[in-house]
């Protein structure tokens, strides 16, 4: 058989109608991220600020005009250049920051709001025209005015710019002469902070007095330490002889199991009490039509006795240890521990400064050598920068005159109309994103979710029948189902399963201990039901007739007693350990013929209880005291408790919820329970949706007042079709229902 999750890659491709189903259970996620995107955009575009984005022009000229008389260089660096050579220039760091700078100068009294020159050239637009020598400048911003200023200060910036740059190249030796002076200076600087930095840092005064202070300082932690050591010695032998104290009282507590504790002589005192006092009054309450409940009580009196007075002849044992004088003992050993750690840490701390000021007193000789190579450099720089900076003064010469090859032909105007925001633009693209992140989350949402959805999926991939379904039920119908007065398809979904887990038992028979069959339910999660199915499959073959034995194996989180109203506390796990017979803790319930055994009180973990071989005997004498035996156990998938009862039984039966229960789980379930090899393995389906077959199923729904509800009158809507059982299945076979009822729950 395969693998489950080779079922469940085996899954055909989705059909139109599976796509219809995916669109109807996730389409709330595609609407809402659609709309929280449509959300978005309006918030946006209406706190989005409004933008203005006037427009400049510059013309490139081919010939440079006032170039009459100057020399080749100058000719040379204002030499004509295309316009998108002139755009890359124009869109560069130094021209926004001397925009800026312009923009700032000749504001007169309008607010320039402070950019830096990245955000500057994000909200900067220049273009050229095809076919033409002109270049536009545009600057979007929040404020027209400010807007229309920072266009013409790009304007007005380059130009001025160009301006230099001629200049720049006919004075290039002057430049160059000042950039060295520039180095020279650094450098000079550089050697000065160096020199400074370095008589600080090591605080270059006197040596010998500061030798003299590391050496006052070395003794004295030379001193600090050896006391630290003796100290320390003192609190190790101290902490080493709490510890072996310690132990030894460990030791006895081990040995003896036990300690001397008063409250415990209390506590055992108030329950032998408490046991007299309850003995007395079932005395006065039961009847001889309750044989077994006055010797268990006597018994229940008695091992309170005997409890109080092996504590009691502990507390004269002289032998076993006191409580009082363990916890002293491990007060006083931590309070030895936590001394010698700090003083360790202390010891540690004085050796660390000891060493610093060690390597202190052997590098201070070498520290005077290098402060002598810094005033040497420092001696060098200051001369080299002193003659470069003479050498400048009387360098400068006069300049060429040039113009640029760049005229200004347009300035802005102050614009009437924004340029922004453009409102459909927004919301089409706020929408075409809420479609894509909207089908990508539903697709994401159903690629992740491998739950069974629908009654037509799960008789797929289950490896065995199906014995009945129960559709979705409402809260005041699950409480009308728990009380046992469940009516309509509720009541007759059971009583179908009911007939069809007979049909499928129905070739299980053990003659020897009077026909009877055993029947385990459990499930692959929590809350898939099973203890409400088990309930009530035990209550309609009840009323069918059948002496049935409800045991409640589900040690962990027992609901029987819940669901029946009762609170017992014997059952299962004291006849287990021979607490109690099972005679003595079987009881009955609200339903003729239907007797409990409730979970009681487990003293140990419920696998280990329920492998006892206690369980075999037990469920050998039940098989003797009524026609079926229903075993409810928890989920296989979280305990083993189920796995262990598997081999006792004849049958078992797997609930499974839809929209729940897990594919691959399920189906790893399943085939742990085969590997137990009952001689049958059924499935009954929670939650199935039935909507299609509604029509014809009210037809024979069963009425309170014992009469055939007909012609639409029925108590409630929804009824599963009656499903049909082979008289001989086997594990890859499943009970068919009829067509209508298999449509998807979606």
């Amino acid at each position: 058989m395969n693998s489950p999750q080779m079922i469940v890659d085996a899954t055909p491709a989705p059909s139109a109608r599976d796509t219809l189903g995916i669109v109807w259970r996730r389409g709330w996620a595609f609407i809402v991220v659609l709309a929280l995107c449509l959300g978005v955009t309006a918030l946006v575009t209406k706190y989005m600020p409004k933008e203005w984005s006037p427009q400049a022009s510059l013309l490139v000229q081919p010939q440079p005009p006032g170039l009459a008389g100057a020399d080749q260089n100058t000719r040379d660096a204002v030499q004509m250049e295309s316009p998108a050579t002139e755009m890359q220039l124009l869109q560069t760091d130094q021209i926004a920051a001397r925009s800026l700078d312009w923009a700032q100068r000749n504001s007169n009294g309008l607010a320039v709001p402070t950019l830096s020159t990245k955000r500057f050239l994000k909200i900067l637009d220049v273009e050229n025209p095809q076919g033409t020598q002109l270049i536009t400048i545009s600057v979007t911003y929040g404020d027209p005015q400010v807007a229309t200023l920072l266009t013409n200060a790009v304007a007005h910036a380059f130009l001025q710019y160009k301006r230099e740059l001629v200049d720049e190249y006919a004075t290039s030796a002057i430049n160059n002469l000042a950039q060295r002076v520039a180095v020279a200076k650094e450098k000079y600087a550089q050697a000065l902070a160096a020199e400074t930095r370095f008589k600080e840092k090591y605080g270059l005064t006197d040596i010998g007095a500061q030798q003299l202070a590391l050496l006052g300082a070395y003794n004295n932690l030379s001193e600090s330490i050896r006391q630290l050591e003796t100290k320390i010695a003192g609190e190790q032998q101290t902490y080493s002889l709490y510890k072996q104290q310690l132990a030894a009282e460990n030791d006895a507590i081990v040995k003896n199991r036990t300690v001397i504790d008063p409250d415990t002589i209390s506590q055992d005192q108030q329950q032998y009490n408490a046991a007299v006092q309850q003995l007395q009054q079932d005395r006065l309450k039961y009847t001889p039509l309750y044989p077994g409940i006055i010797p268990n009580d006597e018994a229940r009196v008695k091992m309170a006795k005997e409890k109080l007075d092996r504590d009691l002849a502990a507390i004269v044992n002289s032998k076993i240890p006191s409580l009082n004088n363990h916890t002293q003992l491990q007060q006083n050993y931590r309070l030895a521990l936590v001394t010698l750690l700090a003083d360790q840490k202390q010891l540690a701390q004085a050796t660390e400064q000891q060493a610093s000021i060690a390597d202190k007193l052997k590098t201070l000789p070498l520290l005077y050598e290098q402060y002598q190579k810094l005033e040497q450099n420092l001696d060098s720089a200051q001369g080299v920068y002193k003659q470069l900076k003479n050498s400048l003064d009387s360098a400068y010469a006069n300049r060429a005159a040039a113009q640029p090859n760049i005229q200004i032909a347009q300035l802005a105007t102050v614009p009437s109309d924004p340029s922004s925001p453009v409102i459909w633009r927004n919301y089409a693209f706020g929408a075409l994103i809420g479609v894509v992140l909207g089908i990508a989350t539903m697709l994401l949402l159903e690629q992740n979710d491998s739950r069974v959805r629908s009654l037509k999926i799960a008789r797929r991939m289950l490896p065995g029948p199906v014995i009945g379904t129960l559709p979705r039920i409402s809260g005041a119908q699950m409480r009308a189902l728990q009380a046992g007065e469940a009516v309509g398809p509720i009541a007759e979904a059971y009583s179908l399963a009911r007939a069809n887990l007979a049909l499928a038992l129905r070739d299980i028979s053990h003659e020897d201990l009077g026909g009877s069959q055993v029947v385990m339910v459990t499930s692959a999660l929590p809350g898939e039901g099973k203890s409400i199915t088990v309930t009530s499959l035990a209550r309609s073959a009840a009323r069918a007739g059948k002496r049935v034995i409800l045991v409640n194996a589900d040690l962990r989180h027992p609901s029987i007693n819940q669901i029946f109203r009762t609170n017992e506390k014997i059952g299962l796990a004291e006849v287990l350990i021979g607490a109690v017979s099972a005679e003595d803790a079987l009881v009955s319930s609200d339903t003729p013929y239907l007797t409990i055994l409730h979970s009681g009180t487990p003293d140990r973990n419920p696998s280990d209880l329920l492998a006892l071989p206690t369980m075999a005997e037990l469920i050998a004498y039940l098989r003797k005291e009524a026609d079926l035996i229903l075993i409810d156990t928890p989920p296989c998938s979280v305990v083993a408790d189920a796995l262990v009862l598997a081999p006792l039984c004849d049958c078992i039966l797997q609930v499974v919820s839809l929209d729940m229960a897990d594919q691959v789980t399920t189906l790893e379930t399943a085939e742990a329970l085969r590997a137990a090899e009952p001689k049958k393995l059924l499935f009954f389906i929670n939650r199935s949706d039935t909507r299609t077959a509604r029509n014809y199923h009210s037809y024979y729904y069963y009425s309170q007042n014992g009469k055939s509800a007909r012609n639409g009158h029925t108590p409630e809507k929804d009824k599963p079709a009656v499903p049909s059982l082979a008289p001989e299945t086997n594990a890859s076979e499943e009970i068919a229902l009829p067509q209508e009822e298999e449509g998807s729950n979606q």
